[in-house]
C-alpha cells in the first residue's frame, strides 16, 4: 500500500533541523524579568528564557521562571512548541512542556513519553502558573513558572536534573499545524515536529540565578486549564519560590493576552551576551547509516487500540518529540545546491514542498499472497503502520542553481490518522486444513526487471525475473506445521534489530497478514503483562490450536532469529519462528512503499536508496517500548539499516569472547555466513559508484598521509590500522539482502517450519528450570493469541534484540531482584508474575554497549549531496528508471552516500588498544548543513571500557537507566582525542578542505571534552545485555548465558543475538551477530547427543559439499543469480520474520 506523504519531509530542510542557537540577556518590559536566553537562528522562530532562583546554583531548585516565544512556519504562524526538561533534553523519560495558541490564550500540556509513542498526560505534581501571554499575527509568547519541573514521578517513574551543577540540556520541538482539540489541554494529540527540533546547552552561571527571582516568581498569578474554563486567579499571597507548591495534578495555563515584549518588537531590551561553555553545542543530527538500527529514526505513531497502559493517550502522535529526544540528526541544508554529475553521478534536485496524501489504494504484486492482500485492504482504513507515519517536509527553498524552479504549496493533508480498527466489512474464512496461504515466487530466470510489469523475484537472491504470461504463480503446499501457521506469522513480542534491530519489532498493526484461521480472540484470564495488552474487543485473532506443539520456538525474527531458526528446521526439528512486526521487503509480502514503486514487486524496504526514510516517516517500523530506536518489522534491524556488512576482526572474537568462541572456534560458521552473503563494496549492477567525489576527496588526503587502500575490506578483516576502503553491503542485485533473502527462503521451504509476524510474546511459562509454555498476544488481526505448548523436550530460543531478549527474560522472573521488583509490582504482570521463590537472579541488563560516537564534519567545494529524502517523494527521472529497469544507479546505494570507511588502532595509557572505525557520508551535522559537506562519525569500538545498564519501568518499557559512555575511564577519552588527532592530521594537506567542526582553533582534546555526553551521542548499535561467559551470574559473576548461550538456572532456555555480547567489535554488528546464529545453532544442537552433565562435543566443519572455497575471493560487484529451487522442494507461503540486525 502506499504511504501517504503527510507533511513532507521537514528535516531534510536546514530550516527545520540546525539548531544555531544564540544566546543573550533579554529584559520584559512589562514585567521587569531579565531572562537568560537563546534564539533559533533559523527557520521558524523558537526562543526559550530561563531565570531561576538565587540559590539554584548551591541547592537543587524544582521549578523556574519561563519564557517561550514561538512562531511556526505556517502562514499564521501558530502551529505549537515544546520544550523537555530531561537530562539530556529527550523525549522520552522526562518531563516535557507543551505550548499552543488558541484564540487569544495561549495553553499548555505536561506531557510524559516512556517510549516511542503519543506522549501521555503527565500523572506527576508539576504545576504552571501564567504571569503574562500575548498572540498575534507574529507568533505567541509565554511567560510563567514552573514548579515541581526538574524533578517528576509518572507513575512511578522517576527523573530529574540538578541545576547546582550549573548546567542543563534544553530539548526544542516544534510543529508547524496546530493541536487537534486544541481548546481542551487534556485532549490535544498533535503531529510531527516539522518545524524542528533538537538540544542544546543552557548554562545556568551566566546569569539565570538571580536574587529577584522571588519577587518576580510572585506574579505568576493566573491558572489557565482550558476546555471552555476562564483563567483563574489565585490567592494574592504567593507562596516562597523555594516552596513550589504541589498540585495533584498540573495544571495547564493559558497566558492571557497581555503586551509581553516581542523578540523583534522592541519591547523588550536585547544584549549579546558571549556563550558559555556547550551552550551553543546543539547536537542535532540525523542517524548515519551506519547507525544500526532503524539504524532506526523517529517514530510518528498511529493509535493504539491494544495499548491499555496508555488509554487516554493518542499513540497516533508519534514522531512528535521523536528527533527531540536526542535531537542530534542532521539534515540537509534547505539551500544546498545541486550537484553536477561527475562519475555518472545523479544530479540533484530541489526538495519539493509538502503533498497532500495520496489515495490509500494498493496493487497486490505478485509476490503478496492473495490471502493477504485482500486482508490488508479491509485492514487498511488510514493503516499506521505504513502509510500514517508522517513524513517530514522536504526542503522546501530551492537553490539558484537548481534546473528546477520551486513548486507552489499543495494542501497539506491530515496528518494523523485515525485508530486502526479491523474491517467489519467482510469476514475472513478460516482456510481448510490443507490450504495455505500462496508464498513468494521461485523463478528460474533472472533478468532485467520491466518498467511496465511488476518482476517476479527470486527468493533467494533478489534478482528481478520477468514473468511471462504462463509463468503464473502457484499456491505452494501447506507444510506440516498447523494451517494457522499459514496465517500472517510475525515477529516476537521482543524482537528488535540489535542495533536498533535487535530490539522488539513493533506492536502496530500493519494490515499486511492475513490470519489462516481467524478466531475470535479470548480475553485473557490474567491481565495482560506485555507490550500488547488485551485484545481489543472487534479484533479478531488467530488462537494457538491445542495440537500447536513445536521442538523449538524462535522468538524474534531478526539477525539472531532468522539464521538459527533456519538451523534448526534444518536439522529436522519442528520450529516456529515468531515477528511481532509486520512483513518487510516484497518477497515476504511486505507492502509500504512510496507512490513510484506501485506496481512493482518491491518495498522501502528492498530499496537501498530508501533506507534513510526511517528517520522520516517510521511508523509501524520502529519499536514503541523502548526508549531507543529499533526495528520492529520482519528482518528487525537487517531490514531497515544501511546494510553495512563487516566480517569481524579476531580479535572481536579472541579478546572478548569466552573459551569455545574464540575466532578459530567460529571460522566454520564464518564462512557458512560469507558463503551465503559475501556483501558487496559496488551494489550497482553496472559495477559503477555513482556520485563520489566525497570519497574521492577523503581517499586523496588519506594516500598522501601514508594510510593503506583496502581494496576488499572483508578480505583484510584483520587489518584495521590506518587503513580505508569502500563500505561492504549486504545487498544482492542491487536490493536489501542479509538473512531475509537467503536463511529465511531456505527455512520457508521446509515443511516443518512455521513462521507467525504479527505476534507478541508476553511471557515465558516456566515450571521450575523448564519453560513449559509461550504465552502469545496478536498484535494486529492476522496475528496469533494464546499459549504454545513445547513438545516433550522444547526448547525455546530467545533472539529479541537487546532490549527485547532482556526485558522477556525478566518478564518471565529472570533477572536483578530489583528489575523483578518493578515487573511484581506492576498493573499488568503483578498478578500473574512468579513468586520471589521462583526468581532466577541473573544480571540482566547488565554490561550494556554502543559505539560512543563523535561527529566530525568538513566541507570540500567538490562534494554535493544528492536528495535521497526527496528521493522518495519525487526521484530523478532517469534514476528511477536505472533503477527500476536495470537496478542500477545511486539508488543502488544506501543513503546518504556512504563511504569511505576508515579504521584506526589506538594503544593509550592503560596499555588497551580501542579500535575505532570512521563512518563518512556526504550530509551535514552538529549545525553545519551545507551542500558540500562531509559527516565522519567516529564510533568507539573493541576495547572500550566503559558499560551501561537497562531497566525496566513499571509500564513494562525499557529504558537506557545508565548510559555507556565516557564513564569515568581515561582510556576512552584518550582514544577518542587521539584517533580524532590522527584524521586531523591525515587530512590537513587536502587542497580546499575545511574543517567545520572542530574549527581549526579548537584543539582535539577541547573538542572531546566539551562535547556533551548524552544519549545524542548513540550509534544505535546497543549489545550486551545478556552476556555470555563461563563466571554464572547467580554466583556473583557477570554472565547470563553459558558458553553453549543456555540461561544459567534453565534447562531448555537459550538467547541467541547480540545481547549475548561480551564486549564490543569494531564495527557495525549485524554480520557478527548472524555468526553467533550459526555457532550457537551447532552448540544447542550439539547438546541434544550429549550425556547429562557433559559438554557438547566440538562443532564440526560442515560436509565438504558445503564449505565454501578455501579462499574467498573478491567480494563481488553484481551479486550471482541462485539457481531455481528443486520442485519437489517448495517455497512455503508464509512470510519470514523480521531479524534484529545493525546497519
Amino acid at each position: 500500500m502506499l504511504v501517504p506523504r503527510t507533511l513532507a519531509t521537514a528535516l531534510g530542510a536546514a530550516s527545520f533541523s540546525s539548531l544555531a542557537f544564540a544566546q543573550d540577556l533579554y529584559k520584559d518590559e512589562d514585567t521587569g524579568i531579565e531572562f537568560v536566553s537563546w534564539t533559533q537562528g533559523v527557520g521558524a522562530e523558537y526562543t526559550f528564557g530561563i531565570v531561576v532562583p538565587e540559590t539554584a546554583l548551591e541547592t537543587d531548585a524544582d521549578e523556574y521562571i519561563g519564557r517561550l516565544r514561538c512562531a511556526s512556519s505556517a502562514s499564521d504562524k501558530k502551529g505549537w512548541c515544546g520544550f523537555s526538561h530531561g537530562q539530556s533534553g529527550q523525549m522520552t523519560q522526562s518531563l516535557l512542556l507543551v505550548v499552543w495558541p488558541h484564540e487569544d490564550q495561549v495553553l499548555t500540556s505536561f506531557r510524559y513519553a516512556d517510549g516511542y509513542s503519543m506522549p501521555m498526560e503527565y500523572a506527576g505534581n508539576a504545576t504552571l502558573t501564567q504571569i503574562s501571554s500575548k498572540v498575534d499575527d507574529t507568533g505567541y509568547e509565554i511567560l510563567y513558572r514552573c514548579q515541581g519541573c526538574f524533578a517528576w514521578d509518572h507513575n512511578g517513574i522517576t527523573g530529574g536534573v540538578s541545576t547546582s551543577g550549573g548546567f542543563l540540556v534544553g530539548g526544542r520541538a516544534q510543529g508547524s499545524e496546530a493541536p487537534q482539540n486544541s481548546g481542551c489541554p487534556k485532549d490535544i494529540t498533535f503531529g510531527f515536529h516539522d518545524d524542528g527540533f533538537g538540544q542544546w546547552g543552557v548554562p545556568l552561571d551566566g546569569g539565570a540565578a538571580n536574587p529577584s527571582y522571588d519577587e518576580w516568581a510572585a506574579l505568576a498569578t493566573k491558572t489557565v486549564a482550558g476546555c471552555g474554563s476562564e483563567p483563574v486567579e489565585p490567592p494574592a499571597e504567593t507562596e516562597p519560590a523555594t516552596e513550589p507548591t504541589a498540585t495533584e495534578e498540573p495544571v495547564e495555563e493559558e497566558p492571557t493576552p497581555t503586551e509581553a515584549p516581542e523578540e523583534t518588537g522592541g519591547e523588550g531590551e536585547s544584549k549579546s551576551l558571549s556563550p558559555s561553555r556547550l551552550s551553543l553545542q546543539s547536537r542535532q543530527r540525523r542517524p548515519r547509516p551506519g547507525d544500526d538500527g532503524p539504524g532506526f529514526g523517529f517514530p510518528s505513531w498511529p493509535d493504539d487500540p491494544w495499548d491499555e497502559d496508555d488509554e487516554d493517550e493518542d499513540d497516533s502522535w508519534g514522531d512528535f518529540w521523536d528527533d527531540f529526544w536526542d535531537g542530534f540528526w542532521d539534515e540537509e541544508d534547505e539551500d544546498e545546491e545541486d550537484s553536477p554529475s561527475t562519475r555518472r553521478s545523479s544530479t540533484r534536485r530541489p526538495s519539493l514542498p509538502p503533498r497532500p496524501t495520496p489515495t490509500r489504494t494498493r496493487t497486490r504484486t505478485r509476490s503478496e499472497p492473495p490471502e493477504a492482500s485482500e486482508t490488508s485492504q479491509t485492514l487498511e482504513p488510514e493503516e499506521p503502520s505504513e502509510t500514517s507515519e508522517p513524513e517530514e517536509p522536504s526542503e522546501t527553498t530551492v537553490s539558484e542553481e537548481s534546473p528546477r524552479t520551486s513548486r507552489p504549496l499543495r494542501p497539506t493533508p491530515t496528518f494523523w490518522p485515525e485508530p486502526w480498527v479491523p474491517s467489519t466489512t467482510s469476514e475472513q474464512e478460516e482456510p481448510s486444513e490443507t490450504s495455505e496461504p500462496e508464498g513468494p515466487e521461485d523463478t528460474s530466470e533472472a533478468g532485467a526487471p520491466s518498467a511496465t510489469s511488476t518482476p517476479e523475484v527470486d527468493l533467494e537472491i533478489g534478482v528481478p525475473t520477468q514473468a511471462t504470461e504462463t509463468e503464473q504463480p502457484t499456491e505452494t503446499e501447506a507444510p506440516e506445521e498447523p494451517t494457522e501457521t499459514e496465517s500472517t506469522e510475525e515477529p516476537t513480542e521482543t524482537q528488535s534489530s540489535e542495533e536498533p534491530s535487535e530490539t522488539e519489532s513493533t506492536e502496530e498493526p500493519s494490515g499486511t497478514d492475513t490470519p489462516e484461521e481467524p478466531v475470535e480472540t479470548e480475553t485473557p484470564e490474567e491481565p495482560v503483562e506485555s507490550e500488547v495488552p488485551d485484545v481489543p474487543e472487534g479484533l479478531k485473532c488467530t488462537a494457538v490450536g491445542e495440537d500447536d506443539t513445536f521442538d523449538y520456538v524462535v522468538i524474534g525474527a531478526g539477525a539472531g532469529g532468522i539464521p538459527v531458526a533456519d538451523r534448526l528446521s534444518e536439522a529436522g526439528h519442528k520450529v516456529l519462528l515468531i515477528e511481532k512486526g509486520v512483513r518487510s521487503t516484497a518477497r515476504w509480502g511486505g507492502t509500504l512503499k512510496p507512490e513510484w514503486l506501485e506496481g512493482e514487486a518491491l518495498t522501502r524496504f528492498d530499496v537501498p536508496g530508501l533506507c534513510n526514510q526511517i528517520w522520516h516517516d517510521s511508523t509501524g517500523i520502529v519499536c514503541t517500548d523502548m526508549d531507543q530506536i529499533a526495528g520492529c518489522v520482519l528482518g528487525g534491524g537487517t531490514a531497515v539499516n544501511a546494510g553495512l556488512w563487516w566480517k569481524p576482526h579476531p580479535l572481536d572474537w579472541d579478546d572478548n569472547f569466552p573459551a569455545g568462541w574464540k575466532n578459530d572456534d567460529v571460522a566454520a560458521a564464518t564462512r557458512r555466513v560469507f558463503s551465503r552473503i559475501p556483501g558487496t563494496t559496488i551494489p550497482s549492477r553496472d559495477g559503477i559508484l555513482y556520485q563520489r567525489e566525497g570519497y574521492d576527496v577523503l581517499e586523496a588526503g588519506l594516500n598522501e598521509a601514508g594510510w593503506t587502500y583496502l581494496d576488499n575490506p572483508n578480505a583484510s578483516n584483520d587489518q584495521k590500522n590506518r587503513t580505508f576502503g569502500h563500505t561492504t553491503f549486504m545487498f544482492s542485485n542491487a536490493e536489501r539482502g542479509g538473512p531475509l533473502a537467503t536463511y529465511l527462503v531456505t527455512a520457508s521451504r521446509r515443511e516443518n517450519f512455521s513462521l507467525w509476524t504479527d505476534t507478541s510474546v508476553r511471557r515465558l511459562i516456566r515450571e521450575g528450570s523448564r519453560v513449559t509454555g509461550v504465552e502469545l498476544q496478536c498484535a494486529a488481526a492476522t496475528g496469533h493469541s494464546g499459549t504454545i505448548k513445547l513438545a516433550e523436550n522444547g526448547r525455546v530460543v530467545v533472539s529479541a534484540g537487546t532490549f527485547g531478549s532482556a526485558k522477556l527474560l525478566m518478564r518471565s522472573g529472570i533477572g536483578p531482584a530489583d528489575q523483578l521488583t518493578i515487573v511484581a509490582n506492576s498493573a499488568l504482570d503483578g498478578e500473574t508474575f512468579l513468586a520471589d521463590s521462583d526468581w532466577i537472579e541473573l544480571p540482566v541488563g547488565e554490561n550494556l554497549m554502543d559505539h560512543l560516537n563523535t561527529d566530525v564534519v568538513v566541507e570540500h567545494p567538490d562534494v554535493f549531496q544528492y536528495n535521497y529524502t526527496e528521493a522518495w517523494w519525487d526521484p530523478i527521472e532517469a534514476d528511477k528508471k536505472m533503477y527500476l529497469e536495470d537496478r542500477s544507479g545511486i539508488l543502488a546505494a544506501a543513503a546518504p552516500n556512504i563511504g569511505p570507511m576508515i579504521w584506526d588502532d589506538i594503544t593509550v595509557s592503560d596499555g588497551t588498544t580501542r579500535q575505532l572505525q570512521w563512518t563518512s557520508r556526504m550530509e551535514g551535522s552538529l549545525d553545519f548543513f551545507g551542500n558540500h559537506t562531509i559527516t565522519m562519525s567516529q564510533y568507539l569500538g573493541r576495547g572500550v571500557v566503559s558499560r551501561g545498564r537497562m531497566a525496566i519501568t513499571p509500564a513494562l518499557t525499557t529504558r537506557v537507566a545508565t548510559l555507556p559512555y565516557l564513564r569515568g575511564d581515561k582510556g576512552d577519552r584518550e582514544a577518542l582525542i587521539q584517533g580524532l588527532e590522527n584524521i586531523r592530521q591525515a587530512l590537513a594537506d587536502v587542497p580546499n578542505l575545511k574543517f567545520l567542526s572542530p574549527a581549526d582553533n579548537v584543539t582535539s582534546e577541547e573538542y572531546v571534552d566539551n562535547m556533551i555526553v548524552s544519549v545524542s551521542r548513540r550509534s544505535n548499535h546497543w549489545l550486551g545485555t545478556n552476556k555470555i561467559g563461563e563466571d554464572d551470574g547467580r554466583e556473583g559473576g557477570s554472565a547470563v548465558v553459558d558458553t553453549n548461550t543456555k540461561v544459567y538456572g534453565m534447562d531448555n532456555l537459550f538467547v541467541v543475538d547480540g545481547s549475548i555480547m561480551p564486549g564490543m567489535m569494531t564495527g557495525n554488528p549485524s554480520a557478527m551477530i548472524v555468526i553467533i546464529a550459526e555457532h550457537a545453532a551447532d552448540k544447542i544442537l550439539a547438546l541434544e547427543n550429549a550425556p547429562a552433565g557433559e559438554a557438547p562435543p566440538a562443532e564440526q566443519e560442515p560436509p565438504a559439499e558445503q564449505e565454501p572455497p578455501a579462499e574467498e575471493g573478491p567480494v563481488r560487484n553484481e551479486p550471482p543469480v541462485a539457481e531455481p529451487p528443486a520442485e519437489e522442494d517448495p517455497v512455503r507461503s508464509e512470510p519470514p520474520v523480521a531479524d534484529e540486525g545493525e546497519e
